[in-house]
């Protein structure tokens, strides 16, 4: 049997524990600590509520681990990193539960629940030189080189997503490598690579994004261009006051993101439930109209996430995030709109914005996106997309 400690690190310097992971005969058990209980929260309102029990997870997708925690672990491009180095150690990855992955990465995850005791390397950070990151990861990528640099395994092996991607942070001149505490006076970014499918230009274009949606009334992070050519967002599960707990959308209903099962009426009814706030209803339904007008089909459920505000004692939904041109699977909408994916249309967006009483907002959204939308050739412009890309779509796709 394995045993792991969880603890919650909002505040880094005086990370709380919050319970124990078991793991015995190939399952995973969890167990809040009693004096979490006390005054603690659930830190999964569907499938980890607050009790003293053993807590068996019931879905059944992460290999027996629960979803709060498996959103503590990689997506595809860390997971390949993760297992370049566990071979390098002589393990073979096939044979590595959940658990040893969690424990590897210790205090170098994404959000603010962390592991101990640690099994991985440690997480000083290292200089970076961004162009020399992003060669050495679209080489390994690719499957053109096997060697990591150790900045690239440093800084590539806890994010989500498939893209080659990297945690820095940034003061002045300086960049360094982000995946544990970030010193004094730097600010913690996520800087995305191009892969070998992607637009040639992929960083400009979602820069690009980023822009219109802000302009649009989309919740977005600070987002820039480094080196003319590396999409860079700012990490909102770090703040200068510390961490945030943060849960995606689909693994806190126990759907898989991979395989297009849930509708925005779902999200939408989670949203409501879980936060209580029509604000947060509202900024939800701006955004699929926004993915809906930019040709946006790559809407996961793991592209939607909540963090808990711990002054408010309750949770949010988290900006925006991976917002890009993308024809989705099959053409479609990872998330139908009112069970339409091919070619949502306004009727689709008013019988939803009928159903939870947001007629007028959602009338408002449609006018205001389609207004900014229309300018994409400008932003393309401002971020320096290249011409060919600028014809991604010429008109708001939404009548």
């Amino acid at each position: 049997m394995r045993r792991l400690n969880v603890l919650l690190a909002l505040d880094p310097a005086a990370p709380i524990k919050v319970g124990e992971l078991f793991e015995q005969q190939r399952n995973i058990y969890f167990q809040y600590d009693p004096a979490w209980l006390s005054d603690g929260f659930s830190l999964s309102p569907y499938h980890l509520r607050c009790s003293p029990e053993l807590i068996q997870d019931e879905v059944g997708l992460w290999q027996g681990l629960h979803g709060v925690f498996n959103d503590s672990l990689p997506d595809g491009w860390g997971l390949l990193l993760m297992d370049r180095e566990l071979r390098k150690s002589g393990v073979d990855p096939h044979r590595v539960s959940p658990l040893h992955r969690l424990a590897w990465l210790g205090h170098s995850t994404m959000g603010a629940l962390v592991y101990e005791p640690v099994s991985g390397p440690d997480s000083d950070s290292l200089l970076v030189d961004l162009n020399r990151l992003a060669n050495n990861a679209q080489q390994v990528f690719s499957g053109q080189s096997d060697e990591v640099l150790p900045e690239l395994f440093r800084a590539g092996g806890s994010p989500g997503g498939a893209r080659p991607k990297a945690l820095i942070a940034t003061k002045g001149d300086q960049v360094i490598t982000a995946d544990g505490e970030i010193p004094q006076g730097f600010v913690s970014w996520l800087v995305k690579f191009s892969a070998k499918d992607d637009f040639p230009d992929a960083g400009n274009i979602e820069y690009a994004y980023s822009l219109m949606a802000k302009d649009a009334g989309i919740d977005m992070p600070n987002t820039q261009l480094m080196e003319g050519q590396y999409f860079a967002t700012q990490r909102f599960d770090r703040t200068a006051a510390g961490r945030h707990h943060i849960h995606t959308f689909g693994n806190m209903v126990g759907a898989d993101f991979r395989v297009p099962n849930l509708d925005y009426e779902d999200l939408f009814r989670v949203v409501l439930d879980v936060t209580k706030s029509r604000q947060e209803l509202l900024k939800s339904f701006r955004q699929m109209i926004f993915n809906i007008a930019t040709h946006n089909r790559d809407d996961h459920s793991k592209n939607f996430a909540f963090f808990w505000s711990q002054p408010e004692r309750g949770w949010r939904l988290t900006p925006a995030y991976d917002l890009m041109f993308s024809n989705g699977i099959h053409g479609e909408h990872t998330m139908t709109v009112a069970g339409e994916g091919r070619q949502p249309a306004k009727s689709h967006i008013m019988q939803l914005a009928k159903q939870f009483s947001v007629e007028t907002e959602a009338k408002q959204y449609l006018d205001q996106v389609g207004a900014v939308v229309q300018n994409w050739k400008q932003y393309a412009e401002q971020a320096e997309v290249s011409v060919a890309s600028r014809g991604l779509f010429e008109r708001f796709p939404v009548s």
